[in-house]
């Protein structure tokens, strides 16, 4: 047997098998690494690498020596039965594990429903010296978009979840993201650098099984920037899966053709991922500048300024813009012009519309959700309803708006970024978490009158029993239902709810851990503090650690003990001590008030007050007077600085408006001041009015 190995020369088969096979699968892995191919060429050749070995084996002993060179019925059945184990272990293990396996117990997963249709951008890998900059997943989504019979995941939404997730993706994760979303197809992709350029390879995958349906690279020479055309390419592509059906999206067909424009929309789209709605407004204002007819920045502009309540009149010219060019928008972009739209125009009614056909589209759309609470939100109409107690109903459900806000902010819980204020005015507003909020209504033509109504639980649902403001006052009917607290208190746990949530999300979040602590205030658990100073250690500036020490000022004095009033002293010395320009002046007013500085108070108050319109216009001078007097009255003199700022005030109104109307502005300035001051030291001014 040994002779005969020897003379069929089988060890030098064998080694220079293994020689060629080791070379060739080193040289496979170095070029899909390269390419970024999946691992489905590289196991099939592992596999055909292990059957070939027995049939070199076999063809080694039948033919290593000279002589008759023949195939023999025993090594033509030899060599079929290799080939048939060949193709059973490739059906067996050459297909690319499924996501979905198998349960114990022989039972399958439960398995999303998987749109084909809908399509998730996930977030590039990076390879080598690449910059972040480089908004890819922003420009595909862009190019993909512009495609009819596409749904696409909301951008923000996907980047939100891939953000708390290890870093680069799998292939693995980025199917289980686009499954959240219901998306039966995900696009997903790498940026080399190659030292002279830059690679780009994208692939489009299926969800359920990983499969890689279309995959494409482009290289961009040194110095070059992945653009709308390139990626417009690349969607073309993938989309049709290279069949090169389609024809390439020219830069001309684009919403604009300025370059710069483009790069400061999607500065714009840069400032959303992170919710600020400051530097996004911006942004979009720049892109608006260099292109005054770009329509999809007029369209993202208005909506970033009705996500800051800005007044409608601010809006909705760019919303109409937008509108107006919707051949250039999106299907969803031309409902949302529609919405922002009606809603600028108090036309509540065609603004849910658009909104409900938002969401019938996307469940899972945050501007879909957050539009309906705001149409059903800002719709203050009352309408005549015999079955009401009082007779009146309001025409929009402030519970289903309110639902519609919590949504939303469960849908993409980084929105409560947008939230800047310490005490969290916006959504305290929007919920009805405090005890003296009232729902103001006007009566629907031809019927006239103003409404107010504060809320009251009915069964499971929040509700407003709209009383004529005159009846409201007069004790007509119940001002306050006997459900008022239990709906406030119910209110005030769905704020909780959101505010622990995000947390949840992001605990290092400064306005996720300042809505926590409003949240923990309300309801009276010194926990709120200890939150505050955490908000205030994770501060990014001096700006937003001043806001939040104002805010545990206010909190030392309501939930402390009389050690507490002395550290609240001592951060109040800290912040009235800032250089000037560091804390607005109305909120330094405010500070020294809270400890007793009346002479800081007013001080402060003179600096912050500014011309005011009331019935009429008061001037800036007058206005520091006034506002200097209401803070020695809020704290009860000294009683010669009230006299003082009493007198100003009384001769800038003798001075300044004729004297059939210093009366009715002396009420308007003074009425508070005067009602504070009472029992120190009554206002000769308004006794003698």
């Amino acid at each position: 047997m040994l002779s005969d190995i020897r003379d069929r020369k089988l060890v030098h088969w064998i080694a220079a098998y293994a020689a060629a096979a080791f070379v060739a699968l080193q040289g496979l892995q170095i070029v899909a690494e390269g390419f970024g191919w999946s691992e489905l060429p590289l196991r099939i050749a592992l596999i055909l690498a292990l059957v070939g070995a027995p049939v070199v084996v076999v063809l080694g002993w039948y033919h290593g020596e000279k002589g008759s060179q023949g195939v023999t019925r025993t090594e033509a059945f030899l060599l079929s039965g290799l080939a048939m184990m060949g193709v059973v272990a490739l059906l067996a293990f050459g297909r690319p594990a499924s996501r979905i396996g198998e349960r114990e117990g022989g039972l399958p997963d439960a398995q999303p429903r998987l749109d084909p249709a809908r399509y998730a951008i996930l977030p590039f890998r990076r390879e080598g010296n690449v910059p972040d900059g480089l908004s890819e997943d922003l420009l595909m989504h862009d190019a993909v978009a512009r495609w009819g019979g596409i749904q696409l995941v909301d951008l923000l939404q996907v980047r939100d979840v891939a953000r708390r997730l290890p870093t680069p993706l799998d292939v693995s994760a980025a199917a289980d993201i686009a499954s959240e979303f219901g998306a039966g197809r995900f696009i997903r992709g790498t940026l080399s650098d190659i030292g002279d350029g830059l690679r780009v390879y994208a692939a489009l995958h299926d969800t359920r099984s990983h499969d890689v349906l279309a995959d494409t690279t482009i290289f961009l020479r040194e110095g070059s920037r992945l653009e709308d055309s390139t990626a417009a390419r690349v969607a073309v592509h993938l989309l049709f899966r290279g069949a090169g059906t389609g024809p390439a999206v020219e830069e001309s067909d684009l919403a604009t053709t300025s370059f710069s424009a483009r790069s400061a929309f999607v500065d714009g789209w840069k400032a959303l991922e992170h919710w600020d709605l400051e530097a996004a407004d911006s942004a979009f204002e720049r892109a608006l500048v260099e292109d005054p007819g770009y329509s999809r920045a007029h369209l993202w502009r208005a909506q970033v300024r009705n996500w800051k309540s800005a007044d409608a009149r601010e809006l909705l010219a760019s919303a109409e813009i937008a509108a107006a060019a919707a051949s250039r928008l999106t299907e969803r972009e031309r409902l949302l012009a529609r919405g922002l739209v009606a809603l600028a125009r108090e036309d509540y009614g065609a603004a849910c519309a658009a909104y409900e056909a938002l969401r019938e589209a996307d469940d899972l759309d945050f501007a879909a959700w957050y539009g309906l609470g705001e149409c059903r939100h800002r719709d203050v109409g009352v309408v005549s309803d015999p079955s009401s107690p009082t007779g009146w109903a309001f025409r929009s459900s402030k519970h289903a708006s309110m639902e519609a806000f919590r949504r939303a902010f469960e849908v993409l819980p980084l929105a409560h970024r947008g939230f800047r204020s310490g005490t969290f005015e916006r959504v305290k507003d929007l919920l009805f978490v405090g005890p003296e909020q009232i729902r103001q209504g006007r009566a629907v033509p031809p019927d006239t009158g103003v409404f107010w109504a504060r809320p009251a639980l009915l069964g499971d649902t929040l509700a407003f029993i709209p009383l004529r403001l005159a009846d409201f006052s007069a004790g007509a009917h119940p001002s306050r239902p006997a459900t008022h607290w239990q709906a406030v208190e119910r209110q005030r746990e769905v704020f909780a709810r959101l505010a622990t949530g995000w947390v949840a999300a992001f605990p290092t979040s400064v306005p996720a851990l300042q809505a926590l602590a409003l949240a923990r205030e309300l309801t009276g658990e010194p926990e709120a503090l200890d939150l505050l100073r955490r908000a205030r250690l994770l501060a990014d500036g001096a700006r937003p650690a001043h806001d939040i020490m104002a805010e545990e000022i206010r909190l030392l004095i309501k939930l402390g003990g009389p050690e507490d009033f002395v550290r609240a002293a001592a951060v109040a010395d800290t912040l009235l001590s800032a250089p000037p320009g560091a804390v607005d002046d109305r909120q330094l007013a405010e500070i020294a008030a809270l400890v007793g500085r009346a002479g800081r108070a007013a001080a402060h108050a003179r600096k912050a007050a500014r011309s005011a319109e009331l019935s009429v216009t008061i001037p800036a001078d007058v206005m520091r007077s006034a506002e200097a007097l209401l803070a020695f009255a809020a704290l009860g003199g000294p009683s010669d600085s009230l006299l003082a700022a009493e007198r100003l005030v009384v001769g800038g109104l003798e001075n300044r408006f004729p004297s059939r109307i210093q009366e009715a502005v002396a009420h308007q300035l003074m009425d508070l001041p005067a009602s504070l001051a009472f029992i120190s030291f009554p206002l000769g001014a308004m006794e003698r009015l």
